[in-house]
């Protein structure tokens, strides 16, 4: 058994041990000046020789008294040298006779752990604490680590048992901008046991050690439902314990929103960016200033005061000089938690949203042209263009921010195939629906299970009577603008016949009539129809146009000429265009997608982590491609080869909830977390001991040597005289 598998103590500095052979030089120098004697017989010698003899017993023992007090010397500095702990209650002492123990290093990796004090992070803490216990490690002893997020991240899943390199791991671990989830956590710690005890039966015991601050948003739920019950399970799989590295934290304040009011930005106007501000705990009477960052350069700072209230919004606008994607970022004071101080949002700045209007017959978008654009000024923010359907499939649609069709009675296969490309790659389309339109045709090109474009099935037109809106509280935001607003005219439009239809589960009704049919529907098309995407398709049930049925001289609605049309068309604009936006703007786990508008597989595309990591990104069989390693916050930049010059930028940022520093009670906690004994190393939440350091005493020993070894050798010397 080697010397570290029983010995109680540790060494930092083991070279050092070398100095140890320094303690031969009294033995040497003693050997060496004996061979340097020669044996003379003189008659003085004689009485000498025999007066020593006399005393030659106690002599010897003086001189190897002496001899050892030189060599002790010689030792003892050479293991203050060394560093030497004294570890016997370390789990290294304790160990060193039984078999080897695999070990699971379980270090929270939620961002509260950010949290700073004293020049260190709980983060860096709770790694130097995991350092320690590898370090005091038995030969054979085995190691695994997991980081705890969401989701939890194995760095380590089969035991290694080369102590340099589980440090390497620990040492190369960051923190993740996210919170963590226990349950799931606990659930690949079973699985790396289970693992471990199968793979590797010469690991005949185990223990779990977490490291976390404790935060409540992880453990609040620690003592009920799925993760007590995996508490229980590992507690009969191995012993359990907790080193809690989290400080008692005073206030934090962060930012808890960014969001840009317009639905785009434009250089034709200045884009207005609001900011909610959040305080917990106090912060004293200090007010706190906040930063805007447009592509790395200041452009605005304001103070706010949060000591009166818990919250605060305040409002940058700013006017961009030029066309592309910009990296907003708003920067708090830096306080203890600086991770949660910033916050970033991409804008695409276009000289104008460029809108195609597709015209079902000749004058169909006459009316939706003049809402969309309802003055000519040059500096308008929209600039609709009206084309007729045919042209449809020779026009390059990648400049338009959205389409809208008006009254188009079908579709050619081609036409639907183009619409569906082009909404598959997150831009907006909205149909109007005259009274030409065929059912069979819209329903088999744009709204089967292959063509999941609509977000309806178009059904019949409903029979002639007084119909009206029905907006249902305004609780969509299409509708909401309308709250209050009686002049706006929607409540009264006038609409005798409308377009039936029935919306599929994922969709969104924006607007009813007064039967209770949609009015309109809106959905995804990107995502294919998923409920929790940004819509991005939406069906108008009533034409553009002051249209009649053929062979009928009844129109369907004045909505076209009413005051409500222009705002309505705009907010519909502004509900399939934000998804552009969104798709820019995600918080940090989710998933970075798009399409590369090349379909030359020579075309790669790279992208490049607010770590400076780039990595390359592979094509999907649609051309599309996606990115979910977006586990820090920050901007994403996307490098595609044959736009060289541009690069499309994406922002992640924190969900919130870790802001709120407030730690769980030690009652809160399970109790098989503090039933470990002695043996299996009990380290609980009062964190763990350090071995106490031994080169003082070394030192001070060595000192009283030193001291000690003049007045042996004077008094061993006066003696024998």
């Amino acid at each position: 058994m080697s010397l570290l598998a029983v010995s109680p103590f540790l060494l930092s500095s083991v070279g050092m041990l070398a100095w140890g052979a320094a303690a031969a030089a009294p033995i040497l120098i003693h050997l060496w000046n004996r061979r340097r004697h020669r044996n003379t017989t003189w008659a003085a010698m004689q009485y000498l020789i025999a007066a020593m003899k006399k005393n030659s017993r106690r002599i010897q023992i003086e001189q190897l008294l002496l001899l050892i007090l030189r060599c002790a010397i010689m030792l003892l500095f050479a293991l203050a040298l060394a560093d030497i702990s004294c570890t016997s209650g370390s789990p290294l002492a304790s160990s060193a006779s039984l078999d080897a123990r695999h070990t699971v290093l379980v270090i929270d990796g939620s961002y509260s752990m950010d949290y700073h004090e004293n020049g260190s992070s709980r983060f860096n803490t709770a790694k130097a604490e995991a350092r320690h216990i590898v370090e005091a490690t038995s030969q054979g002893d085995g190691y695994t680590l997991v980081r705890m997020g969401q989701p939890p991240l194995v760095v380590i899943g089969d035991p290694a048992y080369d102590v340099g390199d589980v440090l390497q791991e620990i040492d190369a671990l960051q923190i993740a901008h996210e919170g963590a989830n226990l349950e799931t956590t606990l659930a690949e710690v079973e699985k790396i046991l289970d693992s471990a005890h199968a793979n590797h039966p010469r690991l005949t015991r185990s223990r779990v050690i977490l490291f976390s601050d404790l935060q409540k948003t992880t453990w609040e739920g620690a003592t009920s439902g799925g993760a007590a019950a995996r508490f229980e399970a590992l507690a009969k799989k191995g012993s359990l314990s907790l080193i809690d590295v989290g400080q008692s934290a005073t206030g934090n304040a962060f930012i808890e929103n960014v969001q840009m009011l317009e639905p785009f930005a434009t250089l034709a106007a200045p884009s207005t960016f609001e900011i909610d501000i959040r305080r917990e705990g106090d912060l004293g009477s200090d007010g706190k200033s906040v930063r805007m960052f447009v592509d790395d350069t200041l452009v605005g700072q304001q103070v706010i005061d949060l000591t009166t209230s818990e919250a605060a919004s305040v409002q940058f606008s700013h006017r961009f000089e030029k066309q592309g994607d910009h990296a907003i970022e708003f920067r708090l004071d830096e306080d203890a938690l600086p991770i949660d101080d910033h916050r970033w949002i991409v804008a695409s700045a276009k000289d104008q949203v460029r809108v195609l209007c597709i015209a079902g017959s000749p004058g169909a978008a006459k009316f939706l042209r003049f809402a969309l654009r309802p003055d000519d000024r040059a500096e308008a923010s929209i600039a609709p263009e009206v084309v007729s359907q045919s042209a449809l499939v020779e026009i390059d649609l990648a400049p338009y921010a959205a389409i809208f069709v008006a009254d188009a009675a079908r579709f050619t296969a081609q036409e639907a195939g183009v619409l569906i490309e082009y909404a598959a790659t997150g831009k907006g389309v909205a149909f109007f629906l005259g009274p030409d339109a065929a059912a069979e045709n819209y329903n088999r090109l744009l709204g089967s299970q292959e063509h999941s474009l609509l977000p309806v099935l178009l059904e019949s037109p409903s029979a002639e009577g007084d119909y009206r809106f029905d907006p249902r509280g305004y609780e969509h935001p299409l509708v909401e603008p309308f709250r209050g607003q009686q002049g706006g005219g929607l409540l009264s439009t006038p609409v005798w016949r409308y377009f039936r239809v029935q919306r599929n589960e994922t969709a969104r009704t924006a607007l009813w009539f007064d039967t209770g049919d949609p009015a309109i529907v809106l959905g995804n098309a990107a995502a294919g129809n998923q409920g929790d995407a940004t819509d991005n398709v939406a069906v108008i049930c009533l034409p553009a146009a002051i249209s009649t049925a053929t062979g009928s001289g009844q129109p369907w609605s004045a909505l076209p000429t009413w005051p409500s049309f222009p705002p309505l068309v705009q907010e519909t604009l502004a509900q399939l265009v934000r998804g552009e936006s969104d798709r820019q703007n995600i918080l940090v786990g989710q998933v970075l997608q798009g399409r590369l508008t090349s379909s030359s597989a020579a075309v790669t595309a790279a992208i490049t982590t607010p770590r400076d990591e780039t990595q390359r990104l592979g094509r999907l069989p649609d051309g599309s491609w996606a990115f979910d390693e977006t586990e820090t916050s920050g901007v994403y930049r996307l490098k595609v080869s044959d736009r060289p010059h541009a690069d499309e930028l994406f922002a992640a940022n924190l969900q919130t909830v870790e802001s709120d520093l407030t730690k769980v009670a030690r009652d809160e906690l399970p109790p098989v977390l503090f039933q470990a004994n002695a043996d299996d190393g009990a380290y609980f939440a009062a964190g763990i001991a350090a071995g106490v350091p031994l080169f003082r005493i070394l030192l001070i020993s060595v000192l009283a040597l030193l001291l000690l070894e003049p007045v042996l050798a004077w008094k061993f010397g006066s003696a024998a005289l």
